[in-house]
């Protein structure tokens, strides 16, 4: 990648109770690295991005709403020369068990003494997923305990594939995984490849609707609460009980809320999950 290459950085303003939900937010934005600063998020996009501040400072009017102490029109954005946000992520992202079975490390590390029966290889590159969220330990939780052998999965906003590539390793069938950003989709791609189960699954750019209808037993979504509620009463079409779905990416604040969201569009709680200031829910 040219050094010469134009980034903009985006600083948003931010309060340790909701840094993670806006970095989140940032990544599924296309941001290619996020650095914590005192009071405020760092993000760079590529390009001219200036586009983006409508949606961030959106975000952050939210977030406020919910009783976070956040400015929305103290987003700023400037010009930046690019940095090797690779190299970034080789210094701070090492492996790290998830559970007795499953254990995530990157590409550049050896493997653990003792592998486990899911050893995820992820090379995070420019999309957001490397196992380190609560969101996503979260998930790979509720996947290990409910993913049985030859289970049909679907994973929505794949990111690094990391969940469906912990769905393969731990005997799921049939399993396709979709992400909006292509970048995502091609990160998902390698690290499907890497880990030897490209072959057993449908990895695309796009949403659900270009979805070929067919059944699945295990829906994930680790997406913002907002992109799922708006795409239950569709899900709910496609994929009728006994259908199980994990849902993430959802702050405890907003439990009340999401649960009630659900009822109305006639799914059913089984279980929720919490860490940090975030939540993982299970639904039929």
């Amino acid at each position: 990648m040219s050094t010469q290459e134009i980034y903009f950085a985006v600083t948003v303003p931010s309060t340790p109770e909701c840094g993670d939900a806006l970095a989140s937010y940032l990544f599924d934005l296309g941001a290619a690295g996020v650095v914590e600063n005192e009071g405020s998020l760092t993000a760079s996009f590529k390009g001219a991005r200036h586009e983006l501040l409508t949606p961030i400072r959106s975000y952050l009017a939210e977030l406020r709403a919910l009783g976070y102490q956040v400015e929305p029109e103290a987003v700023v954005c400037e010009e930046i020369v690019n940095r090797d946000w690779n190299a970034e992520w080789k210094k701070s992202y090492h492996g790290f068990a998830v559970s007795e079975k499953i254990f995530i490390k990157p590409t550049w590390e050896a493997p653990p003494p003792v592998a486990p029966p899911c050893l995820i290889e992820i090379d995070p590159e420019m999309a957001f997923g490397t196992g380190t969220h609560a969101t996503t330990r979260l998930c790979l939780q509720l996947l290990e305990e409910r993913l049985y052998p030859g289970c049909r999965v679907l994973d929505i906003g794949t990111g690094t594939g990391i969940l469906a590539i912990a769905a393969a390793k731990l005997g799921a069938g049939a399993i396709a995984a979709f992400d909006i950003d292509p970048v995502a989709a091609e990160t998902a791609e390698r690290n499907a490849a890497a880990n030897g189960v490209r072959d057993r699954m449908e990895i695309f750019a796009g949403q659900l609707a270009d979805l070929t209808p067919r059944p699945f037993d295990l829906i994930l979504a680790n997406i913002q609460r907002l992109e799922i509620v708006g795409m239950l009463a569709l899900l709910r079409q496609l994929f009728p009980a006994p259908a199980e779905f994990i849902f993430s990416g959802i702050l405890r604040d907003e439990e009340e809320l999401f649960r009630a969201t659900l009822a109305a569009d006639h799914f059913r709680v089984n279980d929720m999950r919490y860490e940090e200031e975030w939540l993982a829910c299970l639904a039929g």
